[in-house]
């Protein structure tokens, strides 16, 4: 079957994907969720790097959020694909903060707690209505507890991406269009760069808040690698 790697966003973990990799393991594919340092981008890039050398041929990368400037910078097979969920896709030089500075700020990203030690944490009691609204209540509450928990290093949105992966490989974004912490707008704009768009009605969760279609279009994904 096919190959995916799940670059999950920032403040994240392997957890982050609970609900959706053992499903598309279900279904064959070999999948991958690497672990971030979330210290450096391009230390988050080689980490994801690694998983898609590991696996071998054509691959589906995901990234989702802050997941989108790592596989940005990935250099992958002929014939894989990139999946941009709800995600940054800079172009050349880009960075989140020089994507963000001059535009109306999202009201999660003025939820952030700085710390003085230099990182960003997310406020556990704003991830649930700012993140996943329309998660389930219990999953929301479960996941929200795990985000408040990782610190990331606030330097991660100053660093522009080595490479430009989408230049070579096809994509797909998936615009979440009641977002509210990389907002619709922004994500149009971005969006402008992929090869195909796809828009969901639905807030900047998909993995939390509808974990099955997202499984579903990764497998389409797959199975048009292994057609093509």
């Amino acid at each position: 079957m096919g190959k995916i790697v799940l670059c999950y966003g920032g403040w994240g973990g392997q957890w982050s994907w609970e609900l959706v990799a053992p499903e598309l393991v279900k279904l064959g594919h070999e999948v991958r969720t690497p672990d971030l340092p979330l210290e450096t981008l391009s230390g988050d890039t080689a980490a994801v790097q690694a998983a898609a050398d590991d696996l071998g041929g054509p691959v589906v990368v995901a990234g989702w959020s802050y997941g989108g400037m790592v596989i940005t910078g990935l250099d992958l097979p002929a014939g894989s694909h990139l999946l941009y969920i709800a995600a940054f896709m800079p172009d050349e030089g880009q960075s989140i903060l020089s994507m963000t500075q001059d535009r109306e700020q999202s009201p999660f990203m003025q939820s952030l707690l700085f710390k003085d030690d230099g990182t960003v944490m997310v406020d556990e009691s704003q991830a649930t209505p700012l993140l996943w609204p329309d998660a389930p209540p219990d999953v929301a509450a479960r996941f929200a507890a795990e985000v408040a928990k990782r610190p990331q290093a606030a330097g991660t949105v100053g660093e522009p991406p080595g490479r430009i992966a989408w230049k070579d490989v096809t994509s797909t974004y998936l615009l979440c269009t009641k977002d509210l912490a990389i907002l619709p707008d922004l994500q149009r704009d971005m969006a402008a760069h992929a090869t195909e768009i796809v828009e969901w009605d639905c807030s900047h969760g998909p993995p939390v808040s509808r974990p099955g279609e997202l499984v579903a279009l990764l497998d389409k994904l797959a199975a048009s690698i292994r057609t093509a």
